[in-house]
């Protein structure tokens, strides 16, 4: 078994006490930037604005090259994933902290 002081492959082994205060921790600061306005107001605002200019150019542009489409379609994929990060780790850590 290890302990705290052993590493694995996977790098610094963590105790169960350290991964539900790290959670802690995690989940006030989703809720801290919740409730934070010029991050809902104007950073959320713009990814989504990036994000949905992304579909109009792939759905609307004619000249764009399948490769160049598909680099678009996985750019707007990530702004999914970084629009629903806080949603996905509250959860997470929700999880395990209780």
């Amino acid at each position: 078994m290890l302990t705290v002081s052993q590493e694995s492959p996977a790098g610094p082994v963590s105790t169960e006490a350290e991964s539900r205060s790290k959670a802690y921790e995690d989940a006030a600061a989703i809720v801290a930037l919740r409730k934070f306005s010029p991050f809902q107001s104007y950073f959320l605002r713009r990814v989504r604005e990036k994000r949905d200019a992304l579909c109009v150019q792939i759905l609307e542009d004619d000249r764009i090259t399948a490769a160049e489409r598909e680099t678009l379609r996985h750019t707007r994929k990530a702004l999914n994933e970084i629009l629903g990060m806080l949603d996905a780790d509250e959860a997470s850590c929700r999880k395990l902290v209780n």
